[in-house]
């Protein structure tokens, strides 16, 4: 498990161990899950607190630096959310 600050929810979900910021990917099923648990909590309410995440991989993903910030020489190294909770 890795319990993470939330720095920004938009334009990108940007977590932080306090050293690194990564972009957190949310799959359906992470997102479904966490809505039936706490109805009256959205997601993008989650900004500027701690979520602890309970399942995760990692991803690296090719992009276009110029448009995406979180990358380098073309790639992103995504964190990939299969379940979490605040």
């Amino acid at each position: 498990m890795l319990k993470v600050f939330v720095k920004e929810t938009n334009p990108y979900f940007l977590i932080s161990d306090s050293y690194f910021y990564v972009p957190a990917y949310f799959t359906q099923a992470a997102l479904d899950d966490f809505e039936k648990k706490f109805p009256t909590t959205k997601v993008g309410d989650l900004n500027e607190k701690v979520i602890l995440i309970t399942g995760w991989s990692l991803e690296l993903k090719k992009v276009d630096s110029n448009t995406v910030f979180t990358s380098y020489a073309g790639l992103e190294v995504r964190l990939v959310v299969n379940g979490f909770k605040p």
